[in-house]
């Protein structure tokens, strides 16, 4: 009888083990695939297609912050901030890092962007900065952005 019982807690803490595992396994790998989304999200909106990608992955909810503008929150609002992008513009960003809730539904990346575009002249204009963007997961296990913003980098060209 002692032997079944010692039997059976074995298995209830070889079991535990693994539930800890593998729980530990589903929150790295869903940090790893809100920075894949990020990627993603940059790879879209390079070769001039910025306002796709922006609409393309924001949510319902969303709000924009972005350097000299007001708060732009809501469909209507960040849509139409999304369409204020010049044309011509080349804006890629690399996130840094990222974290995610306990409860898996909200997270956020960092990192850096560069924003490439030609000025009346036809030169080349290069500007550097940061962002932090919050994603929301959706049903569909998907990540959609409710919060964007970012701001040049001190010595950037756009940097006031």
């Amino acid at each position: 009888m002692e032997g079944k019982v010692m039997l059976k807690n074995i298995f209830i803490g070889i079991l535990m083990t693994i539930t800890t595992i593998v729980g530990a396994m589903a929150q790295e790998a869903t940090v790893e695939t809100l920075m894949e989304a990020d990627r993603a999200f940059s790879e879209m909106a390079q070769d001039g297609e910025v306002r796709n990608a922006f609409l393309a992955y924001m949510a319902d909810n969303a709000v924009m912050l972005n350097g000299g503008q007001q708060i732009l929150d809501g469909p209507g609002a960040s849509a139409e901030s999304v369409g204020g992008w010049p044309d011509g513009i080349n804006l890629r960003w690399e996130p840094v890092s990222g974290m995610i809730s306990a409860s898996q539904d909200l997270g956020f990346t960092y990192g850096t962007y560069v924003s490439t575009q030609e000025d009346e002249a036809g030169n080349t204009v290069e500007s550097h900065g940061k962002y932090v963007t919050i994603w929301q997961r959706q049903e569909d296990d998907t990540w959609k952005w409710v919060l964007d913003g970012g701001n040049p980098s001190p010595g950037s060209e756009d940097a006031d």
